[in-house]
């Protein structure tokens, strides 16, 4: 094989790698929504195992969160939920949400899901039940 060959070859393999990693970062654009949303879930299912519930406000230090622009979901520690607010995102109301009884959060910082705002199921498969 000349150098010319080799090179050709080359750029056709970083090609495919690079259509792989596209279709990569496709699918788990859908996913990743999706898979925040059941981390948040999960967060307030354990929030709701925990008795007694006065005790639970005090020691559960994160903030279940989303931002209304991004459509984003995420966990943040109380540090990390000062610098979040600034960039948008707002602490979900619900009751499980202990951190907005811990840390005072004011109802302007909070946010209400909507239907519109839960994230499809992605996967081809349906769930177990």
């Amino acid at each position: 094989m000349t150098p010319e060959e080799i090179y050709q070859e080359a750029l056709e393999l970083q090609s495919q790698r690079d259509a792989a990693e596209a279709q990569y970062q496709s699918e788990q654009a859908n996913i990743r929504p999706y898979e925040a949303y059941q981390s948040i879930l999960r967060f307030f299912a354990s929030n709701e195992r925990c008795k007694p519930r006065n005790a639970c406000i005090t020691r559960i230090g994160e903030v279940a969160c989303y931002h209304p622009d991004t459509k984003q979901f995420a966990l943040h520690t109380r540090l990390e939920w000062e610098t979040a607010k600034e960039q948008g995102w707002k602490a979900i109301t619900n009751d499980l949400n202990f951190a907005i009884a811990r840390f005072h959060i004011p109802e302007s910082e909070q946010y209400q899901l909507t239907d519109a705002d839960i994230p499809a199921y992605p996967y081809s498969k349906p769930p177990y039940r």
